[in-house]
């Protein structure tokens, strides 16, 4: 069962949400005033159809990871990937928490910035791989890619997904409490860092056959290994003679082994931790490629996507790329629309969505296989190869997607989360810090997605109290509260990838994650009273 421990957490969390939508009725939002209707239960077939329906619906996202898996199974193919992991293997060893700190800095300040973490995603593996073969365990890099990830997202600064949609719908200016944000940032950042590093220990597999032996200790192996093979011999002949007698030593040897395991289950664990790295492959090439050509392409692509799907003119009101879009597009030759009918329809810059990533993560894989000479076949067993491997955690980063699917497909449009936030909201007279971050977490539970969370709550924000000067602080409020709920939750769709890519149950992630969440709490809780003050 304990293969299935994450689609059975992820099955407690359903049902808990089947139980209360028995409970509580639902309700909609007109104008800021809630509507409380009758309750709209998931009835039992829904129980089988809503699993169904969200990999329909939200499939997109799990295909990006499938993709993501291909381009690294290519990389696997052309033997260069291997080389540059343990190229930055072989500059870190001595060094190996600051690499933990290089990726931590590197995750968290690209989620506080851009809010794209399905892209930021792309790099998980390649960093993963690194702190993996540097000697951590799977949990340390867990927690210095995808944790750190979820950090910038509490700290989001320009983040678009998160601090560009709070400033649209608040009507904000995009530098908004930017200097309490960037404390907050660093703050968090530094204390996640602290406490990842100090608790990181490096296991390291030291392998029997790099021991070098003198001359006469092989020589009398040797001699042992010839007389157990004349043993062997011996003992073949004498099975059908002696059948119960052999079939005792056996189970007495078996027995022996089995309680050798149980001894040795945590060295067998730190072999797992060290050795098994997702989508790296230890190949050789005969010839020495270099791995620079991989590492330009792979840095152009990564800051395309991120240029890409980050949306400059509502974040900060730069139209350049969508008129150099335009007047692309507008190329005429003979009045025939020639740009427009040889890139067919594509997103401009700064519009670009998950359908333009997968497009890329594609091309760069058919690039970068045609660069080191693979053949087309071996480009296509590679990516089939990686996507293969990448089939468990595009499952279940689709699925993690149901609650929200169930409400998002609700007929009525309404749902039992603005019942209970309205309830919580109207608890006291006036804006409450206290309740707002109850909003803000239990928005985390229901959808995990941050625009989802604003979009169903400004309006009744905004209506509810008229003084703008604290809509900064909803807003940093609802960001943190969300962003810590999506460190615990396995509904977290970034965080349930990274806990199905690096096999890590739950339960481990629970145990090394709640001392850091209630820093990380505390941190956020602070940071949201010094801003209470500034704007009162």
């Amino acid at each position: 069962m304990k293969k299935y421990s994450l689609l059975k957490v992820l099955g407690i969390c359903f049902f808990v949400f089947i139980v209360l939508t028995f409970i509580i009725p639902t309700g909609t939002f007109s104008s800021g005033a809630l509507t409380v209707g009758s309750t709209d239960p998931v009835g039992f077939f829904e129980w089988f159809s809503a699993p169904m329906n969200t990999l329909t619906t939200y499939g997109m996202y799990g295909i990006i990871f499938l993709l993501i898996g291909g381009l690294y199974g290519v990389l696997n193919k052309t033997g260069v990937y291997t080389k540059l992991v343990d190229d930055v293997k072989k500059k870190m060893e001595g060094k190996e928490k600051k690499f933990l700190t290089i990726s931590i800095l590197v995750f968290a300040i690209l989620a506080s910035l851009t809010g794209l973490n399905v892209a930021l995603f792309v790099l998980v593996p390649f960093m993963a791989a690194v702190v993996l073969r540097l000697g951590f365990n799977k949990v340390t890099a867990l927690l210095s890619t995808v944790g750190a990830m979820l950090v910038g997202t509490i700290g989001s600064t320009y983040g678009f997904n998160v601090c560009g949609y709070i400033n649209y719908y608040f009507n904000l200016n995009v530098h908004n409490a930017i200097l309490i944000k960037l404390g907050f940032l660093l703050v968090l950042v530094i204390f996640y860092n602290y406490m990842v590093c100090k608790n990181a220990k490096l296991e390291k597999v030291t392998k029997k056959a790099a021991k070098k032996e003198p001359v006469k200790e092989v020589a009398t192996k040797k001699k042992e290994v010839e007389t157990k093979k004349e043993e062997k011999k011996e003992s073949k002949k004498t099975v059908k003679a002696e059948p119960k007698k052999t079939a005792k030593k056996t189970t007495k040897k078996t027995t022996n082994k089995k309680n050798t395991k149980k001894k040795n289950t945590m060295n067998e664990e730190v072999k797992d931790d060290v050795l098994v790295v997702p989508l790296y492959k230890e190949t050789e090439t005969k010839k020495k490629k270099s791995t620079m050509p991989m590492i330009v392409i792979g840095l152009i692509a990564f800051v395309f996507i991120l240029v890409g799907m980050y949306n400059w003119k509502y974040a900060f009101g730069v139209e350049m790329f969508e008129k150099s879009y335009e007047s692309m597009m507008a190329v005429n030759v003979n009045g025939y629309p020639l740009m427009q009918n040889i890139l067919g329809y594509v997103n401009p810059i700064g519009y670009f969505t998950v359908s333009e990533l997968a497009t890329i993560l594609i091309l760069v894989a058919l690039l970068i296989g045609w660069i080191y000479n693979l053949k087309f076949r071996e480009i296509l067993d590679g990516f089939v190869e990686g996507m293969k491997e990448m089939l468990p955690t595009a499952f279940y980063v689709t699925i993690a997607n149901v609650i929200m699917a169930v409400i998002a497909g609700s007929s009525t449009g309404g749902n039992i989360f603005f019942t209970m936030s309205d309830w919580l909201l109207n608890l006291t007279k006036g804006f409450n810090a206290i309740t707002t971050a109850l909003v803000g977490a239990l928005g985390g539970l229901f959808y995990n997605d941050m625009p989802y969370v604003v979009n169903s709550l400004a309006d009744t924000f905004v209506a509810k109290y008229t003084n703008s000067g604290i809509y900064p602080l909803i807003g940093l409020i609802l960001q943190s509260m969300h962003g810590l709920v999506m460190m615990l939750v396995p509904t977290s769709m970034i965080l349930i990838g990274g806990l199905s890519y690096l096999n890590v149950s739950y339960k481990e992630w629970f145990k090394n994650i709640w001392k850091l969440l209630l820093g990380l709490l505390l941190i956020s809780v602070i940071a949201i009273v010094i801003l209470f003050f500034i704007v009162k």
